[in-house]
């Protein structure tokens, strides 16, 4: 694999659309395309479930975004990238006249998100992903309807229009204007001009977002269905062949459906259905009976003793794993509140149950690890410390079949729009 070239050509892809997003537009009906109802983890942590919820909430964003997680016990920098290809290409415009009359197709294909993220899993292996989502059906879209800022965007055009004509005929009137008084007097009309129209942009964009905010109150929790797919990777620093190069080895392929619908006006239910391939390192604990020869020095007798050997050796396997899980939320756009349930299999493998088998040709005995079933429960919530950056955090546990919890993982994260 040619790490090197897929990562300049990912650096250059990011670059571009990092410019587009510099291009400096001046319209007002700018800002109803920053409508994010929420925003969702990104589709690449998803998958390594290194967010603060296991069942996250679908839906589209539409401005490249960051994720740094805090799965690990440490401040790594654990990062994940998402970025909107069609919606880029195509519909970030100064007006969305252009989304707006598009088809229903490729409205939904604006939504294509792709995404890619790195998790320290420990001190030596680093876990690599990709992943890309679709939003294929949303109970309501914030930038389709046209009426909603219709009004906003007629009285400020017929303000700027007045204010306008006033600018032209004062510029008449200053070129034919000869004292220097009546020429002062009309400069400094042209100027209150010039500050109305600013004013009257400021004040219009100011309506737009309380527009916004009523709208987030009153569809945050929206139904919608997300479809997602996506592969992750190992890197093992401690086996590189040199530090300047990259070993990757796959290790999982993921497809899931996310849903949601919500329940009243503070509501949100939440499920996911996952299937994944991924490539597991088993141990197996093996002891085998090692036979030791002494000869007593006094008798001259030979005594023969036995003795125990433990070992370990390590097979790889490929296993399908199926989850489930449902999330009930409980907030507004501010902020929420959640718990969860998610069925799957723990990935780290364990002993219990396991029996020994022996082997009587070479007299060793062999008990070999697998993954087990089991219930994850977690509670946490989120806080949207602004229209770009939400602060989502969890705590995370595992039940056993004999309703035992085997571990506690405390984790947060932030996701910030870059805009």
């Amino acid at each position: 694999m040619d790490f090197k070239l897929k990562t300049y050509s990912l650096c250059v892809f990011f670059l571009i659309y990092a410019l587009s997003l510099a291009i400096a537009q001046d319209a007002i009906t700018e800002v109803p395309k920053q409508t994010e109802l929420i925003i969702p983890a990104s589709p690449a942590y998803q998958m390594l479930d290194a967010g603060s919820a296991l069942v996250n909430t679908p839906g589209a964003i539409r401005d490249f975004k960051v994720d740094w997680s805090f799965r690990t016990y440490r401040l790594a920098p654990n990062l994940a990238i998402e970025a909107q290809p069609v919606w880029t290409a195509f519909y970030n415009r100064p007006t969305l006249d252009k989304y707006q009359n598009a088809g229903a197709f490729m409205r939904t294909m604006s939504t294509f998100s792709f995404s890619a993220g790195s998790l320290d899993a420990n001190d030596s292996l680093r876990l690599l992903s990709w992943a890309g989502k679709l939003s294929v059906w949303r109970g309501y879209d914030p930038l389709a309807t046209k009426e909603w800022y219709n009004e906003i965007e007629n009285d400020y055009q017929m303000q700027r229009n007045d204010l306008e004509l006033r600018l032209v005929q004062a510029k008449e009137d200053f070129k034919k204007a000869e004292g220097r008084f009546e020429k002062d007097s009309l400069e400094l009309l042209m100027s209150q001009i010039r500050t109305e129209m600013d004013q009257l942009k400021i004040t219009s964009k100011s309506r737009i977002k309380e527009k916004q905010e009523m709208l987030k109150a009153r569809y945050w929790n929206r139904s919608a269905i997300d479809i997602a797919y996506g592969k992750s990777y190992t890197f093992n620093r401690s086996l590189s062949d040199r530090i300047d190069s990259v070993r990757l080895q796959s290790r999982s392929i993921s497809v899931w459906i996310n849903g949601a619908f919500g329940v009243g006006r503070y509501g949100l239910v939440s499920s996911l259905v996952r299937i994944e391939n991924i490539r597991l390192n088993l141990p197996d604990s093996g002891k085998t009976v090692l036979q030791d020869i002494f000869i007593d020095e006094f008798t001259g007798d030979t005594i023969l003793t036995e003795r125990d050997s433990l070992f370990v050796n390590f097979r790889n396997e490929t296993k399908k794993i199926l989850s489930i899980g449902v999330n009930v939320r409980f907030g507004n756009p501010k902020y929420s509140f959640f718990v969860e349930c998610f069925y799957t299999k723990n990935t780290l493998p364990v002993f219990d149950d396991a029996v020994w088998i022996e082997s009587p040709e070479n007299k060793e005995k062999i008990k070999s690890s697998q993954i087990v079933k089991e219930m994850q429960i977690a509670f946490g919530g989120e806080w949207r410390v602004s229209g770009s950056v939400l602060l989502s955090y969890g705590i995370r546990s595992a039940v056993n079949k004999d309703l035992r919890f085997r571990n506690i993982l405390p984790l947060a994260s932030i996701s910030c729009l870059m805009r």
